[in-house]
Parts: structure tokens; sequence; C-alpha cells
């Protein structure tokens, strides 16, 4: 009986795989008779105004041959499955015993560098807990209403917009779910990211590098105002570069330290990057090209590692694929940005790294950049290069200027430069070293902004400032007869507010056809004063002017007269 135990779970452990792809086959058979008017329903149901416009016939019928096929290759693949279930188990035991191996084969940090490094990482975490209660900005509100909100299965299957970083989603999904939704819960996931980003740097420099260049590069990554922001926004992009870290740690003992073992994890953080937002396609070329740069010689298993990570995302992105498809993305690739060429990319890109920086100080990191070019070894510098070659290919090929976000991931690489250089100077003087690495750290309490943003500049904090009064503004006025206008970008902005303060949301969404009154949220600096508004949504305003109700430092609250309706 003692062995029979043992031998039957792992019988039973052996046979999962071929267990779960009959399941999942039947279940999509399952799924695929339903009929166009139940999940046309299902669907309405989390649509923001209660119909999701882009859920057509159409769609849902090839949806429906895509989900069949899916569900005939898993179902023909489970007996096979369980023919090679013993070898399947063998490889993946394998697998996890080399990786566990490895990375417990990393040289350890000493004592007193692990003991500034924590308190590095605790001073930047404090900063970033500090703005995470500052107004949401639209693309956070039109993510969480457009997907957070939305039930896992519509979440992971819509890619409407390249505004879904389906993995940042799932996990925004998951915090709001357990926290509420609340900008703190909202913001968690990017928020732990970005915490995660200033020992990351730390582990990638000390690879690439060497102790002291890591530890003063950990404390401008946790002082870096642009790394701030993405921390404290509920976007993908602190999660991206979370994974280009992590990548490039592998990269750095797979091309260096010739360690097979690191390409298992390689894969698995490039399909997580991929799985986040598809153009982290940047990010895996920068590696790769630092990889083949490095040591030409792992060709063959960097082309082996590309193609294993391309089927990892093909099948986390199966449900988008089967459902919705990635003309969204694939549009904002060629669609988006700006046109220009590689110095206007390098000049935005430049401009919102160096926020919150004076003149000075942002050409004194340059300078510092530059000589860390010179100074620092080989690895850093050929990581930069490549970079930047990277960047002009992509302009070249897409004959865009991509925003400088999408480039987030290669702030810590810049970052190690400046370390770099500093490193050069005081190397010897090791003491004076982790109290330097400190001091600047704590410059991140100095001069903090009164709101960090997602896009550079005014415009972001004029849309976003104040629309939580005006919208708490109306809470205690508004009846079940009532109706709030307001249009792009602000509607979505005050429909997040809506659902916070547990306001009815169908005077905004779906107000009555003949409202006792029109509340009307207006933001002259958006775009959206009462003039337009009212001409957006067909209001008959009368002969009298709508009366100012409450007027914030950018958003106002009008009332259409009873009288005008």
């Amino acid at each position: 009986m003692i062995d029979r135990e043992p031998r039957l779970r792992r019988a039973a452990w052996t046979t999962l795989p071929a267990i779960a792809a009959g399941v999942v086959g039947l279940a999509s058979l399952a799924v695929s008779a339903i009929p166009f008017e139940r999940v046309q329903r299902a669907v309405d149901a989390f649509a923001a105004d209660g119909h999701a416009e882009s859920f057509t016939a159409a769609l849902h019928h090839a949806a429906v041959v895509k989900v069949r096929l899916v569900a005939i290759v898993l179902l023909a693949s489970a007996p096979v499955l369980f023919r090679f279930r013993d070898a399947i188990a063998a490889r993946v035991a394998s697998e996890t015993a080399d990786v566990i191996a490895y990375l417990s084969d990393w040289t350890p940090v000493r004592l007193t560098t692990s003991v500034v490094l924590a308190m590095i990482t605790a001073i930047g975490a404090i900063v970033r807990a500090l703005a995470l209660r500052q107004p949401v900005n639209y693309d956070e509100a039109f993510t969480f209403i457009t997907y957070v909100r939305r039930p896992l299965w519509v979440s992971v299957s819509d890619y409407s917009y390249p505004n879904n970083h389906v993995l940042h989603t799932m996990l925004a999904h998951a915090s709001t779910t357990l926290f509420g939704i609340a900008p703190p819960a909202l913001r968690l996931p990017a928020f732990a990211a970005g915490v995660a980003l200033i020992p990351l740097t730390f582990i990638a420099a000390r690879k690439l590098c060497d102790e002291t260049t890591a530890i003063v590069a950990a404390a401008l990554a946790a002082t870096a105002e642009v790394l701030i922001a993405f921390s404290v926004l509920a976007r993908g992009y602190t999660l991206v570069t979370a994974w280009f870290l992590l990548m490039l740690v592998f990269a750095v003992d797979v091309a260096v330290r010739d360690d097979r073992r690191a390409w298992t994890p390689f894969v698995i953080a490039a399909a997580l990057g991929f799985f986040t937002i598809p153009t982290f396609v940047y990010a895996f070329a920068v590696v790769s090209a630092w990889i083949l740069w490095t040591a030409p010689r792992t060709a063959g298993s960097l082309a082996k590692a590309a193609v294993a990570t391309a089927v990892l995302v093909a099948l986390l992105y199966l449900p988008i694929l089967l459902v919705s498809g990635i003309r969204a993305g694939a549009a904002y690739g060629y669609g988006s940005g700006d046109e220009g060429g590689l110095i206007q990319f390098l000049r935005a890109w430049w401009t919102d790294l160096a926020r919150g920086a004076n003149p000075f100080a942002a050409a004194l990191v340059a300078i510092a950049a530059g000589v860390g070019g010179v100074t620092s070894g080989p690895h850093v510098r050929r990581l930069a290069i490549v970079s930047i070659g990277c960047a002009a290919m992509a302009v070249v090929a897409q004959r865009i200027v991509m925003p400088p976000r999408v480039w987030l991931f290669a702030v810590p690489v810049l970052l190690m430069l400046v370390a770099s250089a500093g490193a050069t100077v005081v190397r010897h003087r090791r003491p004076i070293v982790l109290p330097i690495a400190l001091l600047i750290t704590l410059d991140a309490f100095r001069g903090r902004p009164a709101q960090y943003t997602e896009v550079y500049g005014p415009e972001e904090i004029a849309m976003t400032r104040d629309v939580e009064p005006a919208t708490v503004f109306l809470k205690d006025r508004l009846k079940p007869e009532d109706a709030v206008a307001t249009a792009f970008p602000t509607i979505d902005l005050v429909d997040y507010y809506f659902r916070l303060h547990t306001m009815p949301i169908d005077a905004l969404r779906n107000p009555p056809h003949a409202p006792a009154r029109t509340f009307i949220v207006a933001n002259d600096r958006a775009g959206n004063d009462v003039g337009s508004i009212v001409r957006e949504k067909h209001l008959d305003i009368g002969p009298e002017r709508p009366q100012l109700l409450m007027r914030a430092e950018f958003n106002a609250v009008y009332l259409l007269s009873e009288r005008s309706q």
C-alpha cells in the first residue's frame, strides 16, 4: 500500500495533459454550440452602454469555426499525449530540476550590499505608494471600463483596442476583485512591477557589470521619475520592463557563461512579456541582437528559443486569436505615433526620460551616459548600441515614431551607463558607494510632482485632475429621471468615478429619453466645452444658457434649466 500510493499519484500527474486536452476540447465544442443571441446578451451585459457594437453575427460565426477547429485538434492530441505521457513527464521534471539548480547557483550578494539594496527598494516603494491615489488618467479609466471590470473570459478574448495589456488586465482584474476598484487597487500590478524594477535593475547590472555599478543603477531606478510615473499608472509598461530585465539576466548567463539551463526561464520571461503587450517585440529584438553579438555560437539555440517563445505566445493569445484577432495590435504598430525619423524618436524619448529634471541635471545625466558608453564594459556598451540600432530599424520599417512609453524598457539600460560612469570614479572607494546610493534614492522625495503622467506635459493633468470632484458633486443631486452628458475623453473618466462612488451609471451611459434635468460635465482644456457637448449629444438647450453649478480648476458642471428640457 505504501508503494502503491506514490505510483497512483504519479499516474494521475502524468495523464493530466491528456485529460486537460480532452476536457478543454469537449468544452470548446460545447461553447461553440451556444447560439449567437445568447452570447450577445452575455457580452452586452458587460459593455459600458449595454451594447457591444463590435460583437456581430459575422464575428461570432468566424469564432465558432475557429473554436471547433481547435477543439478537433485538442481531442486528436489527447491520445497522443496519453501515449507519450511518461516521456513528457520526464522532460518536464528534468527542465524543472535544471531551472531550480540554475537559480540556486547564482552568486550571493554581500550582506552590506543586500541591506542597502533592501533600503533602496523600500524607499522606492514608499515614493511610489505616495502617488497611488492620484487621479486616474484616460487610458486607466478606459482600460478598466472596457477590459478589467469584465469577466476574464471576455477580457482575455477581446483585443478590440491595444489598451488591453492582457497579462496586466488579468492581474488588475484580480486585484480589483479582491480589494475594490479604488486607484491603489487598480494600480497594484503596475506598482508591484515598478517596485520590482529596482532589485531587477541591480541583478541585471551586476551580471553585466559589477556590484558597484549595480547598486548605483538600482538607486537611479528607484528615483527616476519616468519609472515612478509608470509604477503608479494602471498600465502594463512596468511589467514589460520587468520581463525585459529578467530576460536580459538569463541572456547574460546564456551568452557569457554558456549556461544552457537559462534558456527555459528566458523563453518563459519572453512569452510573458509578449503576453503583456505585443510591442515587447522591440525588447525581444534588443536582447536577441545582443546575444548574437556577444555569442554568435548561440544562434541555433536562440532560434529554437524564438520558436518556443512563439508557440507559447500563440497558446497564450489563443482566445484572442479565436475571437477577435490581432488587427487592433497590427493597426497600432503601423498607424500610431507620429511620423518622423530616428532623431525625432530620440528627442521624444529623452524628453520623456528627463521629466522633472532641470536642464543642468539632464545635461549631467546625458554626459554621464556618454562617459559610461566609453568606460563601461563591452556588455552594457553593446546593449546600448543594439537598443539604438533596433529603434532605428523600427522607425525605418514602420515610418513612424512610437510613443516613448513603448521603449520604457530601455530606461534601465541608460541608467546602467550612467551608473557605470559614476562607478568608475568610486570603484576603489567602496565605503562611500553605499551611502551615495542611499542619498541618490532619498532625492526621489525632493521636488515630487503634484501628479505623475503617462504622457509628459500639462494636457493630461488638465484632463484628469478634478474630474472626481465634479463627479462627486453630482452624487446627491442626481435623481432617477436625470441624465448626465459629457464627451470623449471625459466620459470614461466620469464613468470610472461613477462606479467608484456607486452612482447610477445609467444616467451617464443610458440616460432617459426625455430626462427631467440634464447635467453637463465640461472641460474646455480637453475640448469638451459646453457647446461641443450640446452639439454632439443633440441637446435642446432652448433660449437660455446652461446654468453653471460648480467650477473646479479645469472641469465644470452645468445644468440645463427645466424649462429648456
